[in-house]
Formats: structure tokens, C-alpha cells, sequence
């Protein structure tokens, strides 16, 4: 019946609904009817997770509490680390990011029990990554999605949105727009995880373009305001 009830809330992928998944892990912080302690524990973990991955991305600092105890568990510790990356990078704290990135590249090499909830979280862990301007860091996950979109088709929307990214923080918006229509066409805004930052890119991309066309504009509207006066000051003279 829980499950049930997690599809039906969470059934808009794409869409981080937040309050409910904090709803849905204070419930599952006491017993539930019907699921086993272990299922129960591993929902909790990972929903978690998830809540706190977001708030992290978004520079809160509330779940270092979260990554302890995904850490002590030896199945969600690699998870706790990914955590403590995403936070450090949203705070500014790239000594902090190193150290997590080089520990969590340790335990991903004991245990695959979560690799998948890892891969999930690339999404934040760039997103963490393009707020901080880090072009190397967007480089090395380009270079891992590359090998991982080339054996998983499903991973493509998310190789266009780190494209996106990095080609905009090189000042390249129009690349940049052609790897978001890329990456918007794999996924659509409201329907795909990677379609809210997608959008965002798309407007900043514009923005950009916009700066750099302005000018432009004036130069041009300038011209054609002298050569009208010219134009007409000939007239009056013949």
C-alpha cells in the first residue's frame, strides 16, 4: 500500500516534490504496517537522501546529519559521501570536495549496492558543480556520461544538459542552446529529471546572447539614424 502511494505522489518524474517526500520519510521513521524493518530502513535512507540532496544543492547545510548516518551503514555509505560532495561544492568548499570525491571514488570501488542511486545524482552533483563555475569538474563528468550514454541510450538527456552547462560557463551560449534543444528533445521539461535544469540553462543562454547582441543592435539603429540624417540633409541641399 506504501508503494502504491509513493508511485501515485512521485508519479510526475522530473518534478522534486519535496514537502511530500519529507512527509513521506517522517512516516517512515516509525514502524509501518505490513513492510519488513529492512525494506523500511532502505526507503528511509534513500528517500533521505534524496530530500537532502536537494536542500544541498540549493547550499543548506542541514544534511551532515543525514550523510552520518548514511555512512555508518556500509550498503548507503558511498551515498553519504556523494552528500557531503554536493554540500561542500554548494558552499564553496572545494577542499571539502576533494576529500569527499576521493572518498567516495574509494568505497564506490568496495561496494555496487547503490551505484545506481549515485548515477541518479550526477543531476545535483552538476548542478552543485555549474553554480560553482568549476569548467574542470563539468569536464570530468562530460567525460564519464560520455562512456555511459554510449552504453545506456537513457543517459543522453543528462550528457546534453553537462554540454549545456560547460559550454556556457565557456561563454559559448549558442552551443550551448543547441546541446539544450539536444537535450530537450530526450527530455521534455515537466516529464524528465533533467528538464527543469535544461530550461534554466535555455534562459541564461539568452540572456547571454541578449548581452551580446544589444549592443550590436544599438551600432546598427545608430547607423541607420546618421544615414537618415544624411539622407536628409542632402535632400534639404538640393
Amino acid at each position: 500500500m506504501l508503494a502504491r502511494e509513493v508511485r501515485r505522489r512521485f508519479d510526475v518524474r522530473g518534478c522534486f516534490f519535496l514537502e511530500p517526500r519529507q512527509a513521506l520519510v517522517r512516516r517512515l521513521s516509525e514502524p509501518v504496517a505490513g513492510m519488513d524493518p529492512i525494506t523500511q530502513n532502505g526507503a528511509y535512507s534513500l528517500s533521505s537522501f534524496y530530500i537532502q540532496l536537494e536542500l544541498a544543492s540549493r547550499g543548506s547545510e542541514g544534511g551532515l546529519g543525514t550523510a552520518e548516518e548514511l555512512e555508518a551503514a556500509p550498503m548507503y555509505a558511498t551515498l553519504g559521501k556523494q552528500l557531503r560532495l554536493v554540500a561542500a561544492l554548494s558552499q564553496g568548499d572545494f577542499e571539502g570536495t576533494r576529500r569527499a570525491r576521493e572518498e567516495r571514488e574509494l568505497l564506490s570501488l568496495q561496494s555496487t549496492f547503490t551505484d545506481q542511486h549515485r548515477e541518479t545524482s550526477v543531476r545535483w552533483e552538476a548542478v552543485a558543480i555549474y553554480r560553482a563555475a568549476d569548467l574542470l569538474g563539468l569536464k570530468q563528468l562530460i567525460q564519464a556520461q560520455t562512456a555511459r550514454a554510449a552504453r545506456f541510450p537513457g543517459a543522453q538527456p543528462l550528457l546534453h544538459m553537462l554540454r549545456a552547462q560547460y559550454l556556457l560557463l565557456a561563454a559559448e551560449p549558442e552551443r550551448s542552446l543547441a546541446e539544450v534543444h539536444a537535450g530537450r528533445a530526450l527530455a521534455p521539461p515537466l516529464t524528465h529529471a533533467c528538464g527543469r535544469e535544461l530550461a534554466r540553462v535555455e534562459t541564461q543562454a539568452r540572456l547571454a546572447l541578449d548581452r551580446v547582441a544589444k549592443p550590436v543592435r544599438v551600432r546598427i539603429a545608430l547607423k541607420r539614424s546618421f544615414e537618415a540624417c544624411s539622407s536628409t540633409r542632402a535632400t534639404r541641399t538640393d
